[in-house]
């Protein structure tokens, strides 16, 4: 049996955003936290903006994924194709959605054996006295 559990976004962590150096070709945009705020952000986490000023295509924008520089800055990949950043900007976390799969436990000796989660090494024997008892 396969279980899907699906998570909805939640806001986690907001901060005002000091500047924003634009990606050229080939690198990647990197925001910097106002005020020696640290963003709180691992790789791999996603952010949405509000309040930026010069590139407004950010504010609202589809969840960016973060590579983290340093505890003040992280980069939000490739910007070229946007307008350029003048000021302010506020950079909020977005949890995305994660679907996770269980497989359900073997309730049979048949089941057992058959089971991914068997380890054969372990032998059978092991299994079936689980199972009388």
């Amino acid at each position: 049996m396969i279980v899907s559990v699906e998570n909805v976004r939640v806001l986690l962590v907001s901060a005002a955003v000091r500047h924003l150096r634009s990606g050229v070709q080939g690198k990647d945009a990197v925001v910097t936290c106002l005020d020696e705020t640290r963003h709180g952000l691992e790789d791999g986490d996603f952010v949405t903006f509000s309040e930026v000023q010069g590139m407004v295509e950010l504010n609202g924008c589809e969840p960016r994924k973060v590579s983290v520089k340093g505890p003040y800055t992280f980069s939000i990949g490739d910007t070229v194709a946007l307008g350029e950043y003048k000021t302010g900007g506020i950079f909020t976390q977005v949890k995305m959605p994660k679907i996770l799969e269980f497989v359900g436990v073997p309730t049979t000796y048949a089941e057992w054996v058959l089971h991914p989660m068997t380890e054969i090494s372990s032998g059978i024997v092991e299994i079936s006295r689980i199972l009388d008892h």
